[in-house]
Parts: structure tokens; C-alpha cells; sequence
């Protein structure tokens, strides 16, 4: 079963694609209306709130961002297949109007293992990310009988917009193994067959745009590993990384470390002689800040996606594992601008902008 992932871009090709572009730097966005994916996309939630997403657009614009990281998911696809084509039609319109080129993300283990289609649950405040939807739902993952759905949803995107120029790139499935909210353990198996068919999927399609996968967590799939020194999980864990990393045509990662942290994960990366992207950084109380990690980002190149951008339902402004009613934090942990535009502190956007700016004149544009 798909032992080896299927074949993937040139390196001259997959070069050729980064050095054609500008330095992509953005946010992995959702709009401060929606709670999670499925409300930010949901047609009659998409349409009240599109005035809303449209401010922050502008203000993403603004700052200089070229493109931003947006989810999907699958629910979307099964309830509602011609109104979500219209709406994520509709999006991509949004964005290219302001020169944005989104990279789309089709499934996640993260967070709530049993999403639904319809209203979503209420924002809980203090509480970080308390609507996000895992992509698919446990249910379906650990039922293969339900990867037929699955499979067509994947392919339906793509033959939409495989060769859409509005799309920047396709991650197939973030943060793959993750135990999620539940920490379920039980599902990694599932997970990790879902990630090999996926790509086969995807494959088949042949889009234009490059897909990648990231690598995200212990253990690290660029060293040499005692397996019998891992447990189940982390062999697991290793195996889908490892996989990600053969099957991507551009290489993503996540790092929510310091400055010494990050520099290591792109000097453990860069052997593989492919693109990098960061699709996941900026952590304040952890250690990472835009002044410690994107002037790093920038000068080697690496696409920069930091995590949030308008604090709202989400509520990423607090930290992971916050308690519910937790007021505002004196440092918030995600996000850049309050719901009225102002930012958390000018001197990040400060830097955001003179970078974008710099990038913008290195490029001749």
C-alpha cells in the first residue's frame, strides 16, 4: 500500500517555480468572524461576514503580504459542492484583486475530532482556538469505507483549480499524526494511510502548482534514528514525516522556536536541495517573535506563514492549553491587528512592512 510516494517535480523544476516568484510572506488567516474553517467558508456565513473579510484582506495588503496560508475541509465539499466552488471562487477573486495568492490546505488533525456542518459553536473566550475543526472528522478517518468521499473531494479541487494561477500552492494535510484535542492516539495509523493515499490522489491530477506536506514535530526526519529507541507513536511519526519529505515538491515546516531553534530546522532542511517554506511560526510567549524569526526568514529566503492575524473567535491571542475566561494577555501568543485594525505593537508591523517593502525592491517590481 503505497510504500513509496508516487513521483514528485525535478529539483530544476521545483527551483525554477521559487526563483520565478517573489519572497511569499503572509499569515495562516481566518477572519476574525469565524470560528474555524468550516464558519469562515460556509455560504450563508461566508456571505454575512464578507464585508468583514474584506477589511482584513486590505489590511493583509497592506502590510505587505503576498499570499496567505487558508484552510479548507471536506464538509464543505460533501454539503455543499456548488455554493463552496462560488465561494472559495469568490475568495481567490478577493485576494488576487489585492495581489495575494493563497496556499490552500485541504485536511488537519488538529483540534476537535468530530467537526459538523451547519452552526458551529460559540467562541469561548480565553480559551485558544476552541472551534477548530480536525479535516476529516475521526469518524470518517478510521473508516476507510469513507475515503471514497474523501478522494473525490480531493480530486474535485483540484481539477477546479489545479491550474488556477490565484493558487500558490496546495499543502495537502496539516500537521498529519497529530493526536489532536483528544489526544488520540489511536487514530495515527489511520492518519498515516490517509496521508499516503492523499498524495496519490493529488498526484493523479497533476496540477500545475507544487504540493508539499510539512514536517512539524519530533522526531526529526532528517537524522538518523535508533527505531527501536522510538515508541510506537514516534515510529509512527517518523515514517509520515520522512514520507512528507520524499513527496514534496517544495519542503514545509513548522517552528514555533527561537531564533537558534529556527536556524537549525532550515540547516537540517536545506540538504535536500529544495524550496523551503515556514507554514507555521510566531509564538510570542514561546520564544518566537517576528524580530526573532522573519529577518532569518527573509535572508534565507524561506516563505514566512505566521500563525494569526486579526485576534477574534479563534482567540489565539492566548497561549496553548489557556484557561477558559483567561483575560487578555499582556503579550499575546498569535495574531498582529485587534478587530479595528490597530496593531498589537507597531514594531512588528513596522518590520513586517520594510521587509515586504525590501523584498518587493529586490525583485525589480
Amino acid at each position: 500500500m503505497f510504500s513509496k510516494p508516487p513521483q514528485r517535480w525535478s529539483e530544476d523544476k521545483a527551483w525554477s517555480w521559487y526563483d520565478a516568484n517573489p519572497w511569499f510572506i503572509g499569515a495562516n488567516f481566518l477572519p476574525s468572524t469565524a470560528i474555524n474553517q468550516l464558519e469562515m467558508f460556509q455560504c450563508d456565513t461566508y456571505a454575512r461576514d464578507r464585508g468583514v473579510l474584506i477589511r482584513e484582506l486590505d489590511w493583509a495588503q497592506a502590510l505587505g503580504f503576498n499570499s496567505l496560508r487558508v484552510f479548507l475541509h471536506d464538509l464543505l465539499w460533501e454539503h455543499e459542492r456548488e455554493d463552496f466552488f462560488r465561494t472559495l471562487d469568490d475568495f481567490l477573486q478577493l485576494c488576487d484583486e489585492r495581489g495575494i495568492r493563497p496556499l490552500l490546505v485541504f485536511f488537519d488533525d488538529c483540534h476537535r475530532p468530530e467537526p459538523h456542518y451547519g452552526l458551529q459553536p460559540e467562541t469561548v473566550l480565553g480559551y485558544h482556538n476552541p472551534g477548530w475543526a480536525q479535516s476529516p472528522g475521526v469518524p470518517t478517518l478510521i473508516d476507510e469505507w469513507r475515503w471514497s468521499r474523501l478522494e473525490r473531494y480531493v480530486k474535485a479541487v483540484l481539477n477546479n483549480y489545479g491550474r488556477d494561477s490565484r493558487v500558490l500552492c496546495w499543502d495537502l494535510f496539516n500537521e498529519p499524526l497529530n493526536a489532536g484535542f483528544d489526544n488520540n492516539k489511536h487514530k495515527l495509523p489511520y492518519s498515516l494511510r490517509l496521508l499516503k493515499h492523499i498524495w496519490h490522489w493529488a498526484r493523479e491530477c497533476n496540477p500545475e502548482q507544487p504540493l508539499t506536506t510539512c514536517v512539524w514535530s519530533h522526531p526529526d526526519p532528517t537524522k538518523v534514528h535508533a527505531e527501536e529507541s522510538l515508541n510506537e507513536s514516534e515510529q509512527l511519526m517518523l515514517e509520515a514525516q520522512r514520507y512528507s519529505l520524499e513527496a514534496s515538491d517544495i519542503i514545509s515546516f513548522h517552528n514555533y522556536g527561537n531564533t537558534e531553534s529556527l536556524a537549525a530546522r532550515i540547516n537540517s532542511l536545506k540538504p535536500l536541495s529544495r524550496p523551503l517554506i515556514c507554514t507555521e511560526y510566531m509564538a510570542r510567549t514561546a520564544g518566537s517573535t517576528f524580530q526573532s524569526s522573519l529577518p532569518l526568514l527573509h535572508k534565507e529566503k524561506v516563505a514566512a506563514y505566521n500563525w494569526g492575524f486579526v485576534w477574534g473567535k479563534s482567540q489565539t491571542i492566548h497561549p496553548w492549553y489557556s484557561p477558559i475566561g483567561a483575560p487578555e494577555p499582556a503579550v499575546w501568543f498569535h495574531d498582529i491587528y485587534r478587530p479595528d485594525g490597530t496593531p498589537f505593537d507597531e514594531e512588528e508591523t513596522a518590520l513586517i512592512t520594510r521587509l515586504t517593502h525590501k523584498s518587493v525592491q529586490s525583485v525589480g517590481c
